[in-house]
């Protein structure tokens, strides 16, 4: 019964254009998924050649942050993850995985601005124009795409045994959050022991989702949208 609901979900998401701008997660759906292996099996055999031509730009920038609770180990696994999925799906042209963009950010000119505007981007969800645009020409980058582990479950922790992460694409020239996600699950004390390998699935889901609800929509779009522009050209 849920994964039926989580089906239909999914579909009104896919079909509904420039709708479903926001999601969010539930326990249900971590817990139970969305059938990770045949959402694979969509992504390898959907086209990845749309051209990417619109305002959002062609070079994006992939970082995260954490919450200090997360452990050093998870923190590595999941950039691992993060990078070599964006860079399977093909989101951009040009995409510099979370290494790269943490190297070039470390740089004394721009760290304190990049730690200024990731920590609003993530603690308040708010852009600003000012500190974004100096770090992005930095990071040759039109656009954001950033992870976040909002709250590692723990004893001492504020919000306890709560595991909460989310994704936003932000595009710098507007200075807008184009896209975001969330993904939020409390445990039990018991299942602790389970949230290394519940923030991996949680991670995984939200990439899912991001190629399928914005990859998909957004740029098959444009791209018919320029294929049209491009024919009216010719004709006139």
């Amino acid at each position: 019964m849920i994964k039926n609901i989580i089906y239909l979900l999914l579909a009104i998401c896919l079909l509904a254009l420039g709708s479903c701008s926001h999601i969010e997660l539930n326990e249900n759906d971590v817990v139970s998924g969305y059938t990770t292996s045949k959402i694979k099996a969509q992504v390898i055999k959907t086209k990845t050649d749309f051209e990417l031509h619109d305002a959002i730009g062609k070079r994006l920038s992939v970082y995260s942050t954490y919450h200090t609770k997360t452990p050093s180990h998870i923190k590595q696994e999941l950039d691992s993850l993060i990078s070599s999925q964006i860079k399977q799906y093909k989101v951009f042209p040009i995409s510099y995985d979370i290494a790269d963009t943490k190297k070039i950010i470390t740089n004394p000119s721009i760290a304190k601005q990049a730690k200024l505007y990731f920590a609003t981007l993530t603690d308040l969800s708010v852009s600003d124009k000012n500190l974004a645009f100096p770090i992005s020409k930095q990071l040759k980058a039109n656009s954001f795409l950033v992870f976040t582990i909002v709250a590692w479950p723990c004893e001492s922790c504020f919000s306890q045994y709560q595991l909460y992460e989310k994704l936003q694409l932000v595009n710098v020239q507007h200075s807008s959050i184009v896209w975001t996600a969330s993904s939020s699950v409390v445990l039990q004390k018991t299942q602790l022991g389970q949230s290394e390998a519940l923030s991996k699935k949680m991670a995984h889901n939200l990439l899912d989702v991001f190629y399928h609800t914005f990859k998909r929509k957004w740029h098959k779009k444009r791209y018919h949208a320029l294929q049209a522009r491009t024919m009216k050209a010719k004709a006139s």
